[in-house]
């Protein structure tokens, strides 16, 4: 009965690793079925370059997130690319306009670097406030300056 948890542990991870694998496949082969054999004749250049760079988000997503697991890491950054990549596919299989939502990612790099710059730039000028610690001493002091002049 030793290294039970490790084992409980192993087959998780073989569980969830095969989990996201038939995801990926699922949803990889459907879209090349039904989008570029299917429908040919709408597929262009730039959309065959869109779905070699799925691929390849997909893949090195899929090994990051296997790697993780099998570490006890945490992976769930990769787990976004991943889901935003199959979401990419599986929509993109009924239109065009699908690969905007790539443009998620730069946009919530901007949000967060915006914000950073933001509340950078407007507590440049302020005075920093009080810590409370140093409030409660300053109460104090004053409390017992005017016991004293009582």
């Amino acid at each position: 009965m030793t290294n039970q948890a490790e084992k409980k542990r192993a087959l998780e991870a073989k569980r969830k690793c095969t989990l996201f694998a038939y995801a990926a496949w699922i949803v990889s082969v459907w879209y090349l079925l039904y989008r570029v054999l299917y429908h040919w004749e709408s597929m262009s250049g730039w959309l065959c370059v869109g779905f070699v760079v799925a691929l390849v988000v997909e893949v090195g997503s899929y090994h990051s997130i296997k790697t993780s697991i099998l570490e006890g890491l945490e992976y769930e950054t990769m787990l976004d690319m991943l889901g935003l990549t199959l979401g990419v596919l599986l929509v993109g299989t009924f239109t065009d306009w699908a690969w905007v939502l790539y443009l998620i990612i730069p946009g919530i790099l901007c949000y967060k670097c915006g914000g950073v710059l933001l509340s950078w730039a407007d507590s440049s000028g302020k005075a920093t406030a009080e810590e409370p610690e140093e409030a409660v001493g300053r109460n104090r002091r004053e409390r017992r300056q005017a016991k004293a002049n009582k």
